[in-house]
């Protein structure tokens, strides 16, 4: 096994004694394991802060990205959420916006892996929460379409941007409901995410969540003004998908029906304030998900 193997193993397993001995021995400080790995960067997927300030002090090239996927120890230290780690690699002059091969920023990657104290120390060090990946995905997309709701709000603090959307016209709120993530649609809503915004099919957050028969998002939205007699582009509002699901037949004129027509034929007459409509909607759902 050859010097700089040895030194790469040492720094993987947090042996300072042995990462020392090998580097008096001279050991390349920048050279590869067969998994194209540095003892930087083994050190920063362990953790070993003792190791990776040795190194450092040694000459470690703190750019230096393993191989192939091209890696920085920053972007790993953020993956990792590893954030005393952070702190020393951007303090030593590590790049807070270098991306890996497959486009991935380090704060991309933080955001969606939820490590929200890591995000918050990339967006202090200068990245930026509305600037999207070689993939177009925004920070704040991954994490409200996983759920993470503190590194939603540490994004909205650094003035994440709510309502931006993809070229499907899908953004943060319809990724946090289509994943089922409450909480993290209530962030975004009391953060001022629009509650009526519609996708290229004109599908709105309330008419996915009736799709969905996601239950618990129903009040939420109509409360933050959801527009609960919007229609998609196919004719179906959000009252309509409800009662159709508790229809004892699918009519196959169902899809051109009066969208605003419950399942036993009530009028839109009949159906006056947003209450009723709330009523309605929980109503056919709690029976539907029973």
């Amino acid at each position: 096994m050859s010097s700089n193997v040895e030194l790469v193993n040492a720094a993987r397993s947090g042996d300072l004694k042995k990462v020392d001995e090998l580097l008096l021995a001279g050991a390349d400080v920048d050279g590869f394991d067969d998994l194209g790995r540095t003892a930087l960067i083994r050190a920063v997927m362990g953790g070993h802060r003792e190791v990776i300030d040795r190194l450092l002090s040694a000459g470690a090239d703190i750019e230096l990205a393993n191989r192939p996927e091209e890696q920085t120890p920053t972007w790993i230290a953020s993956q990792r959420g590893r954030v005393d780690v952070l702190q020393t690699l951007l303090q030593r002059g590590g790049q807070c916006l270098r991306p890996a091969k497959n486009g991935q920023t380090p704060l991309r990657i933080a955001s969606q892996m939820g490590h929200a104290e890591a995000a918050s120390i990339l967006l202090k060090a200068g990245a930026d929460p509305n600037v999207p990946d070689s993939d177009g995905w925004l920070p704040i997309w991954l994490a409200s379409f996983n759920g993470h709701k503190s590194t939603v709000i540490t994004l909205l603090e650094a003035k994440a941007q709510t309502d931006k959307l993809n070229h499907e016209g899908l953004g943060a709120l319809y990724f946090a409901i289509q994943n089922d993530h409450p909480e993290t649609v209530d962030v975004l809503l009391t953060s001022g995410a629009n509650p009526n915004v519609k996708d290229k099919e004109g599908v709105t957050p309330l008419i996915r969540v009736a799709e969905k028969k996601l239950l618990r998002l129903v009040n939420p939205l109509i409360e933050r003004g959801a527009v609960v007699d919007e229609v998609d582009d196919y004719g179906r509002s959000p009252l309509w998908i409800s009662s159709q699901m508790n229809c004892q037949e699918a009519s196959d004129e169902a899809a051109g029906a009066d969208p605003r027509l419950v399942c036993d034929k009530t009028s839109a007459a009949d159906i006056t304030t947003d209450e009723d409509v709330r009523h309605i909607m929980l109503e056919a759902l709690k029976k539907y998900t029973e």
